[in-house]
Order: C-alpha cells, then structure tokens, then sequence
C-alpha cells in the first residue's frame, strides 16, 4: 500500500510538472510576444546585424526574470511535494510500528496462555478464545498501546464481587452451586473463556485452576498487582 501511495504520488507530480512546463512556455511565448509588439519589432523586417541583435535583446530584457520566477515555482512545487512524501513515510513508518507491536504482543500473549494450558489436566484449550482474552485486555493495542484497558479492570472487579457475594451466602444458608456457576461462567464469558455446568466438585476444582490461571496473567503479562488479584474461595 506504501508502494502504491508514492507511485501515484510520482505520477502525480509528473503530471504537474509537465502541465506547469507546458504552462511555463506558453506564459514565456506571450510574454516575449507582448513585449516585441510594445517596442514595434515585430513590425520591422528581418536583421541579422549586431545592432538588430542588441536591440531583440534590450527588449527581452525582463524574460530573464520572469525564467528565474517561473523556476522557483517549480523549486517550490517540488519541495512540497517532498514534504508531503517525508510526512507519509513517516506516518506509514509509525502505522507499521504499531502493528507489529500489536502482533508480537498478542502472539506472545498466546504461547504464554497454551504453555499454562498444557499444564493443566482440567482445563482445555477448546474452552479458549484467546484472541478474544487479548482484545479484551489489550483493546487498544492495535494502535500501539499494551496498557491494560478499564473494562478488564472493571471485569475483575465484577467476578470478586461474584467471589464475594458466594462467600457470604456459603455462610449464611445452603449454598447455591447452581446459581453461581451460572454468574462465574457469565463473567468468564467476557473474556472467551467457554466454561458448562458441571458437578459441584468438578466446577470447583476447574474454577481453581482458572482463578490461578487469570492471576498469573494479570501478575506476570499485565504487571497488575492488587487489583489483578481474586479473592480466596470460602465457599466450596
């Protein structure tokens, strides 16, 4: 596209220059037309004489400036242009910058994610959307920014409060189980993590691993201390 984008830059430059070259001798013609017609030579018969020369010449005198100021214009053009070409290899330079901070860092992001996956006996890679993880941490990242984004903060937020709010009902009445697999699956869901409703004990010992999983990503990837922490389980 960066190839394309100074082809036809070229081409256009060419274009102009060799309208303004076509201009430029049609304004040097009239000029030097004008200027024979005031001074009556074009009245007079052919003269090959020095003296016929001095005079051709006395009368074209100001053609020299008017060249000089024909030229500049086409200085001119050439150096916008040349600024024009600079800033959008500039612009190109940054845009791909960006990209390939945004693919390293996600593909990275990936074989971290598969390295823990494969460690793991309850958790299976089908059950991850990890594109989806990434653009949810990272939402800005394809324009070159890896910080962490506030709806994953917020995202976090929400699941302790689902934490929360389990530990307290374990405490106070029978437990639920139902009803929060539902919340913690629906949290999860976010962030493309695809979870089913499973026995009570099965859920819980995958929703551990999974908790460990997410704060190691926000500790170690997403360098987020306290607030990429989950709270501990009282419930079970």
């Amino acid at each position: 596209m960066e190839n394309n984008q100074e082809t036809g830059g070229i081409d256009s430059l060419k274009k102009i220059l060799i309208g303004y070259l076509l201009f430029s001798i049609f304004i040097f013609i009239a000029f030097c037309t004008y200027k024979l017609n005031l001074d009556g030579l074009t009245e007079r018969n052919l003269c090959f004489a020095a003296k016929c020369f001095s005079t051709l010449f006395n009368s074209l005198a100001g053609t020299m400036e008017l060249i000089d100021f024909l030229i500049k214009i086409v200085v001119a053009i050439v150096t916008v242009y040349g600024v024009y070409f600079a800033l959008i290899n500039y612009i190109n330079s940054i845009q791909t910058s960006k990209t390939n901070i945004h693919l390293t860092h996600m593909s990275t992001f990936k074989e971290y994610i598969l390295f823990e996956l494969d460690g793991s006996k309850q958790l299976n890679k089908e059950s991850f959307d990890v594109f989806k993880w990434y653009n949810f941490i990272f939402s800005n990242s394809r324009g070159g920014s890896i910080d962490v984004s506030n709806d994953y903060i917020s995202m976090i937020k929400s699941l302790n409060n689902e934490i929360k709010l389990s530990n307290n009902t374990f405490r106070t009445r029978d437990f639920p189980y139902i009803k929060h697999q539902k919340r913690i699956i629906s949290q999860l869901g976010k962030i493309g993590i695809k979870l089913s409703l499973m026995p009570r004990n099965d859920f819980y010992e995958v929703e551990k691993q999974l908790f460990n999983l997410i704060e190691k990503v926000n500790e170690e990837y997403c360098s987020m201390k306290g607030e990429g922490k989950l709270f501990k389980r009282n419930y079970r």
